[in-house]
């Protein structure tokens, strides 16, 4: 998560329900037991730091408490406040600055101790009935595969330090990593000053035409730094036969081994080293590429990706490993059970249509397409009438049509 969220719903009441979440951990994380105590001295209690704050000197709130909610899988590390309407900013404030306190200055030994002595008690506590400790038993087993983990939870708190608790705030609770959910009363959202700040879910979406055909279909959502490049080819098993089966599939593999100016490393560096990625695909109605990158380097991977569409060159080393590494993947589809009768059920439902092949195709057919089947094939179906560009993330509209308009001009119809 790139961005702070917040939602915000309106209800007919008085009072006013926040909830603030960060990215925690799941149970079996060696940070669980820290995280576990710096809930606890957040909002674990009357003498926690934001009860005594937002309750007893602030009076902004009716109530306040955090939990760390760690199950088998990454959890929420939680913030729970019942408040006075019109108040969420000053409340917001005020949790997000003792937050920072936590990160820039370590809590006092006593106050660590209070935390440990709390939650050791609290937790053995819950387990004083023969009940209760046989369905810890069978949790425990159940996410951690050790039917003993109370036992190790208790002995794990106890060995959490003053710098534990530092390093496990400064980690977790980032304030742009965060999500705010209020339920807040008739009238109140409009007020809400985060609410306003916040562009996460705006959109402008629609679909273009280009000066040669070319569809371009565009959803602008401000907020995360990050762009999304789908350019899809109509294709796939649909333009197939027996004697070319998986050609479409092989074609989208190839293009990312190299065209007149490029080599494959040299194309996969130029997206990674912008912290982005890059990726082929081939179904039944379609085949093509897919890109995404920080927004800021959204031009220069357009100019890469028309250079893919236009001036790959399908080599001929990289067309043997990819014809070898396809003939490995068609041997395992044919040795999985599975697979096979998926196959042979294809060929009954759709006898003497394409769909009754598999894109991967046959080692047959995979062995007879050489370079020149390969560009011939291909040279037919990237024209600009059979090509869609797909573009969502953060990025200038106008700006990028424009771009599309004056490069994307070589694909002909």
């Amino acid at each position: 998560q790139l961005k702070q969220r917040y939602v915000v719903e309106e209800y007919k009441g008085n009072l006013t329900y926040i909830m603030l979440g960060f990215h925690s951990v799941q149970v079996l994380d060696q940070n669980l037991f820290a995280l576990d105590l710096l809930s606890s001295i957040l909002g674990g209690g009357k003498s926690s730091r934001l009860f005594k704050l937002l309750y007893d000197r602030e009076k902004l709130v009716f109530n306040i408490s955090s939990y760390n909610y760690t199950p088998r899988y990454p959890g929420v590390f939680a913030i729970n406040v019942v408040a006075k309407k019109d108040k969420e900013d000053d409340i917001l404030k005020a949790i997000f600055d003792e937050i920072e306190r936590l990160k820039t200055s370590k809590v006092s030994q006593d106050e660590l101790n209070t935390a440990k002595n709390g939650l050791i008690s609290s937790y053995l506590s819950s387990l004083e009935t023969i009940q209760s400790q046989v369905a810890d038993f069978a949790t425990s087993q159940a996410l951690t595969g050790d039917f003993k983990f109370s036992k190790h939870y208790v002995e794990k708190i106890k060995e959490v330090t003053i710098d534990d608790i530092q390093n496990v705030a400064r980690h977790y609770l980032k304030k742009r990593s965060s999500t705010v959910a209020m339920l807040v009363p008739e009238g109140s959202s409009s007020k809400v000053e985060g609410v306003k700040k916040d562009e996460g879910f705006t959109e402008d979406m629609g679909i273009v035409t280009l000066q040669n055909g070319l569809r371009v279909a565009y959803n602008v959502r401000k907020g995360i730094p990050k762009v999304a490049v789908t350019v899809t080819l109509r294709g796939g098993l649909l333009a197939e036969n027996e004697s070319n089966n998986g050609i479409s599939n092989l074609i989208s593999s190839m293009l990312l081994k190299g065209t007149k100016s490029k080599d494959h490393e040299t194309i996969y560096k130029i997206i990674e080293s912008k912290g982005g990625s890059i990726g082929t695909f081939s179904g039944n109605n379609s085949f093509g590429i897919t890109a995404e990158v920080f927004n800021e380097n959204i031009d220069e991977t357009l100019y890469l990706i028309l250079e893919l569409l236009t001036e790959s060159i399908f080599p001929d080393e990289e067309l043997e490993k990819e014809r070898a590494l396809i003939n490995a993947k068609i041997l395992r589809r044919d040795e999985d059970i599975f697979s096979s009768n998926m196959l042979l059920l294809r060929k009954l439902l759709f006898k003497n249509h394409p769909y009754e092949h598999d894109t991967l195709g046959t080692k047959s057919s995979i062995e007879s397409l050489d370079k020149d089947t390969l560009r011939k094939f291909y040279k037919g179906y990237v024209t600009s009438n059979n090509v869609v560009v797909s573009i969502t993330g953060n990025f200038e509209k106008e700006k990028t049509l424009k771009l599309m308009q004056e490069r994307f001009a070589k694909l002909c119809k």
